[in-house]
């Protein structure tokens, strides 16, 4: 086993594995102690740590495919019996011996590192993300207004007078007066999406659309944007009780499902579970 996984190593490739077993210059660490020490922090500094550690692996010269010259199992064996061996210990086996541990090392090292930094980069990206969508949550909050049209709907008029209108709009209910509010409130040129679907044939001011060039878009089916939803209601980010009209105890889902499709009485009812 010693012998295939050393066969063919060159001079310069010896050396490079020898000197795992020496003292940095710069910190007095031996290398394979400083290798071990392999950091876990999803930060910047744990991600170059890692980098650097990589880098080091690698420049010892040893082709992954040297690891193949005997069985996996035994070189992930010998790999583990070096991880519970002192750095000193190791230095001291005889030559064949002590390379062919350093290569099992250097192999698993080369494995464990990259593995290592994808799993940091997912999770800095991650935190970056969850980042921006805690300021994009907070500005929403900020800034954000509930108004419900059923109550207020003065103040949407003036909103709009003032603002020329919404970018976009989603319009949830399916109802004329929805639909109708939703073409008004939508600014020339922006985008007004329906999202499920209409309670039948409807009268709507499809005039307004192609006067003010509102581009009209529908969606229907869902993939991942209902968990999605859920996870915003149960945080408290999304409050939609402004959108309820009903709501029925769940030993009433039938007379609840017949006053729910009937959009002249309900906007969105809701079952309530004991």
């Amino acid at each position: 086993m010693y012998r295939r996984l050393t066969n063919g190593l060159s001079a310069d490739q010896r050396k490079r594995l020898d000197a795992l077993t020496e003292r940095r210059d710069e910190t007095g660490q031996v290398w394979l102690t400083w290798l071990r020490q392999m950091p876990e922090a999803a930060t910047p500094t744990g991600m170059l740590g890692v980098i650097e550690r990589l880098e080091q692996v690698r420049s010892v010269g040893i082709d992954p495919s040297r690891g193949h010259l005997i069985h996996q199992a035994r070189l992930s064996q010998l790999a583990r019996e070096a991880d519970k061996t002192t750095v000193q210990h190791v230095a001291r086996f005889e030559r064949q011996r002590r390379h062919a541990t350093l290569v099992a090392i250097t192999l698993d090292f080369t494995a464990s590192l990259t593995d290592q930094a994808i799993d940091l980069f997912d999770r800095l990206v991650g935190g970056m993300f969850r980042k921006a969508e805690g300021r994009h949550a907070r500005a929403f909050q900020a800034d954000a207004r509930v108004i419900n049209v059923a109550t207020q709907a003065a103040e949407l008029s003036e909103l709009i007078a003032d603002t020329g209108g919404f970018d976009v709009a989603f319009e949830c209910s399916g109802h004329v007066s929805g639909v109708t509010a939703s073409i008004k409130a939508v600014r020339a040129c922006g985008i007004l999406v329906q999202v499920g679907m209409l309670g039948g044939d409807i009268a709507a001011p499809l005039g307004e659309i192609v006067v003010r060039e509102i581009d009209y878009r529908g969606t229907f089916r869902f993939d991942r944007e209902f968990a999605e939803a859920v996870a915003l209601l149960v945080s408290g980010r999304l409050d939609v009780r402004s959108l309820l009209s009903h709501q029925l105890p769940f030993g009433e889902a039938t007379s609840a499902f017949a006053l729910a499709a009937d959009r002249s009485q309900a906007m969105k009812v809701q079952l309530v579970f004991p």
